[in-house]
């Protein structure tokens, strides 16, 4: 069979496919199924056939049973690593390429092509860049696949380390075993926790790759640790969004040869300035300084409040991006991903509840009202009683005997939903009304995770292990505690009990759970919504968020909120949506 090279145009519109000349009536029929593709057109002077893009897949299907293989050319994948990303014609070609991506010979399961398209991404890059597929997307393995070009056997000790949530410390440690096996992760990976002495003793073994926790970056012995490595690979490296805290600069003086991977889902959570904090510590300085980024690709209003991203600029911002963030469409990178059916489940207050609303909303706006600005609390905790009612009367005051209309509307999804679920809730105190009420009254069995059942990260594990086992219609019952770096595809219906103001966690972290590779089942994602109530506003903002290109996002909520008046919070109360969220 024929190893074909790959090639680009300039434009990306057509790809150009290379084969050894040989006199063969093998070497006739792949030419002759190249040259009947619609489209397709010979270069005499290199040897080329090319192929219109839409028209290159199927032909790369047809041919790939036949035998023949695929390899991207050098050159191909350097003009990818200077490409935007967004819009390209060729990108289709990086997202669904099945490449002849040399393998280490230790790795001892397969990777899929998206997986060593990010590995060739990242050895041709290899420096600081941010790897931002969506959950599910195999980050994990690309890096593992990258990372072992800097493991010799028995190599050096400390040349790859591995940063992750303190909570998957030992669930990244499984990965890696899975992907080279538990002999060779015993002789050459160390997971770094437990107690000072103890992370001490872990730091100095002779290991090559080191696992830890974000958390370790604060503690007091992090001198003990080596400051020098091969390359730093940083899984939710959104964890140091914020150029402020310790934990991103601990991160960005980490002294690494080959650059800091940043690995995320959600390379901007809530404002654009997320995108240039992470590239700062991956790229320090090829965005400018805070206010030069601000001022050449945003737009601001009087008061310093983030308005627009700027439309004569953002190609620029995505030319600057483009060679060292890949960030690759869901569907494309699992093209057989059942289907995600979002639903918005509407609710409307009786009029006894929209009496109690509407006296608990005017409280609020006579604190907001008497709240001096620069002395005033964040408003997200000071409106809490109110959301608190709409989960559930009892949550807001105990006296209350009413379940409420959104409890009653979940309770019947519960009873016509024959499939196992899992639902979301931000608040501990509201998981555990659901589940204590779930298991006094219903027959379904009921799991639960939130920072007061279930504190330990193992225990967390145990609970979801079990829940994805059970054959039985569960229901899993979860503050967001999980809702980065878990498998939960047992489940194939989802609820948002109650919504987040941030798009990425609610969209891409908390619906990745089950929405991944695994799921078998068409996904359903419901979200309760009371009408006219702050519910709904939380929605506008959502939509509003995620119609802006890349999910750049309008303003920080935190900070637009702060600077709402008595009146824009009378409005949003009402489930309209303030000027001043625009």
């Amino acid at each position: 069979m024929t190893a074909i090279q790959l090639l680009a145009t300039e434009d990306g519109r057509s790809v150009g496919m290379a084969w050894p000349w040989e006199k063969s009536r093998e070497f006739n029929a792949l030419k002759e199924q190249v040259r009947a593709t619609l489209g397709a057109s010979w270069d005499k002077e290199s040897y080329t056939w090319w192929v219109p893009t839409d028209n290159y897949f199927p032909l790369e299907r047809t041919l790939r049973t036949q035998g023949h293989t695929f390899q991207a050319n050098p050159a191909l994948l350097s003009w990818l690593a200077t490409r935007d990303q967004i819009g390209e014609h060729l990108a289709s070609i990086m997202f669904q390429l099945d490449m002849d991506w040399p393998v280490d010979p230790r790795i001892i399961t397969e990777p899929w092509g998206p997986q060593k398209v990010a590995a060739a991404w990242l050895y041709t890059v290899n420096d600081g860049c941010l790897l931002a597929d969506p959950t599910g997307g195999g980050k994990t393995l690309s890096c593992i696949l990258d990372a072992m070009r800097f493991l010799p056997e028995d190599g050096p000790a400390d040349q790859v380390l591995y940063l992750t949530l303190g909570s998957m410390r030992w669930t990244a440690l499984g990965e890696w075993k899975r992907h080279l096996g538990p002999d060779w992760a015993a002789h050459n990976i160390t997971v770094v926790d437990g107690t000072k002495r103890q992370r001490r003793e872990q730091w100095a073994e002779p290991t090559m790759v080191k696992i830890t926790g974000w958390e370790t970056l604060l503690h007091h012995d992090w001198a003990d640790a080596p400051h020098t490595w091969r390359r730093v690979y940083a899984d939710e490296v959104s964890k140091a969004k914020n150029w402020k805290s310790k934990v991103s600069k601990r991160l960005a003086s980490l002294d690494s040869q080959h650059g800091i991977v940043g690995m995320t889902a959600s390379p901007i959570e809530t404002h654009p300035m997320d995108i240039f904090n992470l590239m700062d510590i991956m790229r320090p300085g090829m965005l400018g300084w805070p206010r030069q980024f601000q001022k050449q690709f945003m737009v601001m209003d009087d008061e310093d409040r983030f308005l627009r991203m700027r439309p004569d600029t953002q190609g620029k911002l995505h030319d600057l991006l483009g060679p060292y963030m890949l960030r690759r469409d869901k569907k494309l990178l699992h093209p057989y991903l059942p289907p995600k059916i979002p639903q918005t489940v509407e609710i409307q207050l009786t009029s006894k509840e929209r009496k109690e609303y509407n006296r608990i909303a005017d409280d609020f706006v006579r604190w907001v009202s008497d709240k001096a600005r620069e002395d005033a609390v964040d408003p997200l905790v000071g409106i809490l009683r109110s959301r608190q009612y709409l989960n559930s009367p009892q949550l807001a005051d105990s006296s209350y005997s009413e379940l409420g209309s959104k409890m009653r509307t979940f309770l019947d999804l519960v009873g016509t939903v024959p499939e196992k679920m899992l639902v979301f809730s931000q608040w501990d105190k509201t998981v555990r009304f659901l589940v204590r009420y779930l298991r006094e009254t219903q027959g379904r069995p009921v799991y639960a995770i939130s920072g007061s059942i279930t504190p330990r990260a193992k225990v967390k594990t145990e609970v979801i292990e079990a829940f994805n086992a059970d054959p039985r219609e569960a229901i899993l019952i979860a503050t967001d505690a999980i809702q980065q770096g878990q498998n939960i595809q047992g489940a194939s219906f989802g609820v948002h009990y109650d919504a987040l103001w941030n798009p990425a966690k609610m969209w891409e972290q908390r619906e990745g759970r089950i929405w991944r590779p695994g799921q078998e089942s068409v996904v359903t994602w419901a979200t309760l919504v009371c009408l006219d109530t702050i519910e709904e506003v939380i929605q506008l903002v959502l939509a509003h968020r995620q119609g802006v290109a890349n999910s750049v996002t309008d303003g920080a909520v935190a900070s637009m909120m702060r600077r709402w008046t008595a009146q824009e919070w009378r409005k949003a109360l009402a489930g309209q949506l303030p000027e001043g969220a625009r």
